[in-house]
């Protein structure tokens, strides 16, 4: 259905972990995987997050921070975004895992209002236009990648896009 959510948590602590490949999938318009606000954060580890229909999120944080370790994102329709951050940091590590865009306007991360991103060993394919594999939006403070790579098939797409007001 539309604006559904996984797992909501306000002020709390999330920590989802498989070893065998569990996966959370959004059908619906406007869902989220995770959703954590005021304070909260998320550990995934091993999880994947398959969003189908337009303007979702695999993980969605106001004031929050995400720890991702080996999560793969499959973003399939329109405006989607595979981890969100509104003042809060996004760490995601991996030896083999990616972030994958095929829908137009989708972005892999997005931080914005006081966050940042580390990316270690992460590939982004980007296949929709206008498509971001990281976006840094307002007064985002720094981002930082080590190993990995980006694949830009999308017209009008960006590895990286930032309006970053740190480093």
């Amino acid at each position: 259905g539309t604006g559904q959510t996984g797992i909501y948590s306000n002020k709390g602590r999330v920590n989802v972990k498989s070893t065998t490949s569990a996966k959370i999938s959004i059908v619906g318009e406007n869902g989220k995987g995770i959703h954590v606000a005021n304070g909260g954060s998320v550990s995934s580890n091993g999880y994947s997050y398959t969003l189908q229909d337009d303007n979702s999120y695999g993980i969605y944080a106001i004031d929050g921070d995400v720890g991702v370790v080996d999560g793969n994102f499959d973003l399939t329709g329109d405006n989607q975004i595979g981890i969100y951050a509104n003042n809060g940091d996004v760490n995601v590590n991996s030896s083999s895992a990616k972030i994958t865009v095929t829908g137009e306007s989708g972005q892999g991360i997005c931080v914005e209002n006081g966050g940042s991103v580390t990316s270690t060993n992460y590939t982004y394919t980007l296949n929709g236009e206008k498509s971001k594999g990281i976006y840094a939006a307002t007064d985002a403070l720094s981002i930082n990648v080590t190993g990995g790579q980006f694949n830009i098939q999308g017209y009008n797409s960006f590895g990286i896009e930032s309006f970053l007001s740190g480093t």
